[in-house]
């Protein structure tokens, strides 16, 4: 009551305030993203293509499963093949989990290269 903002001023202060931590909250939500993504390789990052993402995923998978001997078992035993058979076919498929990878034209590398070199100038500049 003592205040002297009065009801609108105060609800107005209130969604500013909501504002600025929204705000700050999502500043702080795309740093710790990037600390994630430098950190981990398998977090991906802005030029993650869909293979690269992929085989990621396929990996994590393999090696969860051969983590679990429960996993294992349960594979064993659908496949009707030995529990070490099954974990030597895993570690295999993580070699190359989504065959090989498709190419790429060479002016899209010699693209994506320029952008990089106009990105570092523009960081120069500033």
């Amino acid at each position: 009551a003592g205040s002297g903002l009065g009801r609108v001023g105060e609800i107005e202060y209130i969604i500013i305030t909501i504002m600025a931590l929204r705000v700050g909250a999502r500043e702080s939500l795309n740093t710790q993203l990037e600390h994630l993504q430098m950190k981990y390789v398998g977090t991906g990052h802005a030029d993650t293509t869909k293979y690269e993402w992929l085989c990621n995923q396929r990996r994590d998978s393999f090696a969860s499963y051969i983590g679990h001997e429960s996993m294992l078992h349960y594979f064993a035993i659908a496949q009707n093949e030995s529990i070490a058979r099954v974990r030597v076919g895993c570690l295999d498929k993580m070699a190359r989990p989504c065959g090989d990878a498709p190419e790429v034209p060479a002016n899209t590398l010699q693209l994506a290269v320029a952008k990089q070199a106009e990105a570092s100038e523009e960081m120069d500049v500033s």
